[in-house]
């Protein structure tokens, strides 16, 4: 059974320099293998913590996580759960903030997210010494170094580890959704004059939000391509899809209502 994209590698912010182009085919698209049944009912535990859009209910997941570590710390899919829980707690803090093209979502890390982008690598890190060589994890690593984004010159020096475990998560599993979101997202945030492309972007997007039924961000990310494309109707009604998958996103919410009226810039603003 396919089950949602993991923390998403793009994040709600844009990519500001040309990172590879992965393809991918839909036939076939499917959840990440996970090593066990009992990493894979954590991983929907922490996709349904996510969801909650609130800080306290990804802490008590960090907490519970690191007790099982603390009981059997040699389970590499504990560790690497870990990981994706603090990448999750260092999005949410920028879960309000507006999307643009060659705009990344910070432009200087706030140190919650500085210390949850640390914390992660490090439980990366110990998931690999125990084996842990799945793709999610190289998807993982991706997206954890890709948070650290703040400008054109952190783009660039990062943009070669960035490349390096998105191709290898990509390798490791053609049809691992979220490493095709995380491609699409760097399709879709790219300057035109770097290579972006919002027309392939949304129909990759798309591909996956059909098939991965509970996370909405595959939805927002198409809806704000259609948007870059002038196609209003269809951006207003790719996000009414995404806020009734989610309706916890109070920046989809926000965005609806903004499209509804017809505002300037509806995907650029920070909602408060």
């Amino acid at each position: 059974m396919i089950k949602r994209p993991g923390a998403i590698v793009c994040g709600i912010g844009a990519i500001v320099t040309a990172i590879v182009y992965l393809s991918w085919t839909t036939e076939g698209v499917r959840e990440p293998r996970t090593p066990t049944e009992q990493a894979d009912a954590r991983s929907r535990i922490l996709a349904q913590a996510r969801r909650a859009f609130d800080l306290d209910t990804l802490d008590a997941f960090i907490a519970e996580q690191r007790t099982r570590i603390q009981t059997d710390p040699d389970r590499a899919e504990d560790w690497r759960i870990l990981a994706e829980a603090h990448l999750e707690r260092a999005w949410i803090h920028g879960r309000n903030r507006g999307m643009e093209v060659g705009r990344p979502t910070w432009s200087k890390l706030p140190e919650p997210v500085q210390q949850d982008l640390d914390l992660g690598e490090a439980a990366l890190q110990r998931a690999r010494e125990l084996g842990d060589a799945t793709s999610e994890s190289y998807r993982i690593e991706a997206a954890l170094t890709t948070a650290r984004v703040t400008g054109v010159a952190t783009a660039v020096r990062l943009d070669s580890r960035v490349r390096t475990a998105l191709d290898t998560a990509t390798r490791l599993d053609p049809h691992n959704p979220d490493a095709i979101v995380a491609a699409a997202c760097r399709k879709l945030f790219k300057p035109a004059w770097l290579g972006g492309d919002p027309t392939e972007a949304k129909a990759d997007l798309l591909a996956v939000a059909n098939v991965v039924q509970d996370d909405e961000r595959p939805l927002m990310f198409a809806a704000y391509a259609a948007w870059l494309l002038e196609q209003k109707d269809e951006a207003l009604a790719l996000m009414r899809r995404c806020h009734a998958r989610n309706p916890a996103n109070h920046y989809a919410e926000v965005v609806v209502r903004r499209l509804e009226a017809g505002e300037d810039d509806p995907f650029g603003r920070d909602v408060d």
